[in-house]
């Protein structure tokens, strides 16, 4: 006969431990919050795939710094644009899912509000929206350029754009601080000689409206990024348009909105310096140049470069003395038609503006029989 099993004894539950007192909790070590930092901008801000864009050197910068506040970078986007946007487009007002340079720290916060096109006058209407969602305690602000270069607007319409993307985002935060950049002078355009002038009087008439604008709540500090940024109507060192930044330009551009930073707003030490010598981009020759004839017009097709803002193109006829140049955007390029027989000739290169390409390919023929063609 099996042995009566052992009594259960039941205990209550043993009871969680009181909370210590609110007054015992020392609050001065808990964290800071951090600073948001929004960027405004257009093309030169957002950059083409492969950049590293002037807001990285930005945001290296910062954290070398010794802040009293961890800094975020808030905003809609993250990337840079394109050759090869998908389709369609996650938000058909930019395209915006471009990567950055492949050694670009992954720990880059690229969250930005800049695109292609964008203008000032634009921005006044979309900064109460992005201030509500994005609570930025910081806007650095570099727009200007494409309202007097589209012919938008003149310089006291841009001015009046740029005061009121101010006076719009404190609608929304009234303690909000600005940083904002004056215009750049872009290399001389043939029938453009009023661009130079107007850019000249929207950035002399800038300085009176930031300082009109600033107040003891809300700072509004000018980021001098035309006298510090290496392009001008005769020269542009640091474009490679004669506008838009190059690697040296993107230090240069980071460089100014430093200045600011540590001048107007005390955040940082010292000014970011821009490095002696700055590393070429890198951009490989293009891969698997296919060349073909079809329907009268030579085509030819390649593996995309990443990084390459487009390709140039040297084609003719065997006979030629001299090849002709042409360029591509995406990685296929075709001729005009061809009137008469012989063998076609086609070698390609990546660029990524008017200084920084790549070695050509061997060059790919393709033969032709009057109108008559067969494949090379």
């Amino acid at each position: 006969m099996d042995s009566p099993s052992s009594p259960i004894i039941l205990t209550p539950p043993s009871s969680p431990p009181s909370p210590p007192p609110l007054d015992s909790l020392n609050l001065d070590h808990a964290p800071p919050k951090p600073l948001r930092i929004l960027i405004l901008g257009d093309s030169m801000t957002q950059g083409q795939e492969g950049d590293y864009t002037w807001r990285y050197r930005l945001w290296h910068w910062l954290s070398t710094q010794s802040l009293a506040r961890p800094v975020v970078f808030v905003g809609p986007y993250t990337g840079t644009m394109t050759p090869n946007p998908v389709s369609p487009l996650p938000d058909p007002n930019i395209n915006a899912s471009g990567g950055y340079a492949l050694d670009a720290d992954s720990e880059f916060d690229s969250r930005h509000c800049s695109g292609w096109g964008w203008a000032a006058w634009q921005m006044k209407g979309m900064v109460q929206d992005l201030v509500t969602n994005w609570n930025p305690d910081l806007v650095l602000c570099m727009l200007g350029f494409n309202d007097m270069g589209w012919n938008v607007s003149d310089a006291a319409g841009t001015l009046e754009s740029i005061r009121d993307i101010v006076l719009n985002a404190r609608k929304v935060s009234p303690r909000i601080d600005f940083a904002v950049a004056n215009v750049p002078q872009r290399r001389k355009m043939d029938g453009r000689e009023d661009l130079i002038v107007q850019t000249g009087l929207c950035n002399a008439g800038l300085e009176a409206v930031v300082k009109l604008l600033g107040t003891r709540e809300s700072k509004v500090h000018l980021v001098r990024l035309r006298e510090g940024y290496a392009c001008g109507p005769d020269s542009c060192e640091g474009g490679y348009d004669g506008l838009h930044p190059n690697t040296l330009g993107e230090w240069q551009i980071a460089r100014a909105f430093s200045k600011a930073l540590v001048e107007g707003f005390g955040l940082g030490e010292r000014v970011l310096e821009v490095p002696r010598v700055i590393p070429k981009r890198v951009l490989p020759v293009p891969m698997g140049l296919r060349v073909r004839c079809v329907k009268g017009k030579v085509i030819g097709n390649w593996e995309r470069v990443y990084g390459a803002y487009g390709y140039d193109i040297q084609h003719g006829r065997s006979t030629d003395k001299k090849l002709h140049d042409g360029v591509a955007i995406l990685n296929q390029w075709e001729s005009d038609w061809i009137p008469t027989a012989g063998v076609y000739e086609v070698r390609i290169r990546s660029q990524a503006g008017e200084v920084e390409k790549s070695e050509w390919t061997a060059i790919e023929s393709v033969s032709a029989r009057g109108m008559v063609f067969e494949d090379g």
